[in-house]
């Protein structure tokens, strides 16, 4: 297991008290499994483009349980935006664009390419309306990769990565 600490700086509106600074504790864990979980005060946070790579990358019941792993992701996310209209509150911070690059535009190209449906926005109304308001603001619009590129990057992904998998069964196979 690796682990890797930062100590971000973040920036935090106060209510009645202007701008306010402090500093977060960040606890990075990679298992051994390749997983890796964030710790932010003592909770857990799934990193959720690992989770979503391994919806890609995988099919079956290994996809199917990947599938539930990212659902849970995303409602830890839904919980976390606690009715602000972003992350941290009512202007874009860097969880915005950290998850907004993500969710808002990979998202998509990879339930598209998985064959599967990962965001219902029925149940993570809260992420819909972020990933709306994120999405209309200029810079970011003016800076989305071409959704082709991305869908022939991630179907290359995944033929590699289930070619290798297919690869490894038949070699157990033959060691028989």
């Amino acid at each position: 297991m690796v682990t890797v600490v930062f100590m971000l700086e973040w920036v935090q509106q106060g209510e009645m008290m202007g701008w306010r600074r402090g500093l977060m504790v960040v606890e990075i864990v990679v298992g051994g499994g390749g997983e890796i979980v964030v710790r932010r005060g003592g909770d857990s946070y799934w990193v959720f483009a690992d989770v979503m790579r391994q919806v890609v990358i995988s099919d079956g019941e290994n996809q199917e349980k990947e599938v539930k792993n990212a659902k849970q992701a995303l409602e830890i996310l839904e919980g976390e935006l606690k009715g602000n209209k972003f992350f941290g509150g009512e202007n874009v911070g860097f969880v915005d664009i950290v998850f907004g690059s993500f969710i808002s535009v990979c998202l998509d190209v990879m339930e598209e390419v998985g064959c599967v449906t990962v965001f219902d926005s029925q149940k993570f109304p809260s992420l819909a309306k972020w990933n709306k308001d994120f999405l209309e603001i200029p810079t970011i619009k003016e800076t989305l990769p071409e959704r082709e590129h991305m869908v022939r990057y991630f179907s290359r992904s995944r033929r590699f990565n289930l070619a290798m998998v297919a690869k490894k069964k038949r070699g157990k196979l033959l060691d028989v």
